[in-house]
């Protein structure tokens, strides 16, 4: 049975190929022109697509420079180079922005030959990867360039932002110095004392601050950097204040209670009052060293006086217990 059938298929075979290969014969000028058909239209497709592709690509490079050359020309037109083209700054200030300037005028020629690349769409009608090739590499080079804007606007703001931070900075350390030296004049008043010492470390912290406020007007980068020592200078200075206000404030009491103890011991015995007497020494030393503003070790004089203290009342129990 098998034989059979393979033997029907094998002469229906037979009998097919003359006729398949007469109708391939009489009609393969027409099979060709098919194929040609479909070849050509999967090429339209192609540059149909490939042409959509490239001209989206091409809009969104062509928004990313515009954006970019935008900002770069919002750089140029602003103030902050019209310092430097006045001559009004100097030293480290003219150095950052020359050097900017310089990356400015760089990127503003590169925008230009962007622009110019970027205008020039012509490619081969034909041709589907140049187009590809070509918008890629512009593609790369125009991010490129926006990052590189975008560090240029991102460093002259930052110089922008110094400039105010620093001006505000110099009005806030003379506020702090008026502070300073008025607290001084106050105690000056309060106690009558010269205070010597402090006053000649006012006039130091004021030379540092008169230089950087001269400084700023010209060159508020190097002005930044004078505020500093200004700055240690016066709190020193403001913690020698402090402390000082604290020895006064405890040498008046100690003043106090040296003749609230004194007044009973001296006109009780000769002695005692002659002991007492090598206090005035001591208590003159510390009011010369407060006068001149300078700081005292009250502890180790108030130890010193105690003892005399002590010494006299002893003195005196003695007197009575002889008596």
């Amino acid at each position: 049975m098998e034989e059979a059938v393979e033997q029907m298929l094998g002469n229906l075979l037979s009998d097919l190929a003359p006729v398949l290969l007469s109708f391939l014969l009489a009609n393969i000028g027409w099979l060709l022109l098919a194929l040609v058909v479909i070849v050509f239209l999967i090429a339209i497709a192609g540059w149909v697509i490939k042409h959509k592709l490239v001209s989206g690509w091409w809009r969104r490079v062509v928004s990313k420079h515009d954006e970019s050359a935008g900002k770069l020309n919002a750089i140029i037109t602003s103030d902050t180079f019209k310092g430097l083209e006045q001559g009004f700054v100097q030293g480290r200030t003219e150095r950052t922005l020359s050097q900017l300037e310089e990356r400015l005028y760089a990127l503003h020629r590169q925008s230009e030959q962007l622009r110019n690349q970027l205008t020039d769409r012509k490619v081969p009608f034909f041709s589907l990867v140049e187009p590809l090739i070509r918008i890629n590499r512009l593609d790369r080079n125009v991010r490129e360039f926006s990052r590189q804007v975008d560090r240029l606007a991102h460093d002259v703001s930052g110089i922008a932002r110094a400039e105010k931070d620093t001006i505000h900075s110099v009005r806030q350390a003379g506020a702090r110095f008026s502070s300073v030296s008025q607290t001084i004049a106050q105690l000056m008043e309060r106690t009558g004392y010269p205070l010597d010492e402090l006053n000649r470390e006012l006039g130091r912290v004021e030379t540092l601050f008169r230089q950087a406020e001269q400084t700023s007007a010209f060159d508020t980068v190097q002005a930044q950097s004078e505020l500093t020592p200004f700055y240690r200078s016066i709190d020193v200075l403001s913690g020698k204040i402090e402390a000082l206000q604290k020895q006064l404030t405890i040498f008046d009491e100690m003043r106090n209670r040296i003749r609230v103890q004194s007044e009973p011991l001296v006109s009780a015995d000769a002695n005692a009052a002659a002991v007492l007497n090598r206090i005035d020494p001591i208590v003159q030393r510390l009011e010369q060293s407060l006068r001149m503003g300078r700081s005292i070790d009250l502890r180790a004089a108030a130890s010193e006086i105690e003892h005399l203290v002590q010494e006299a009342t002893d003195l005196v129990e003695a007197n009575r217990s002889g008596a």
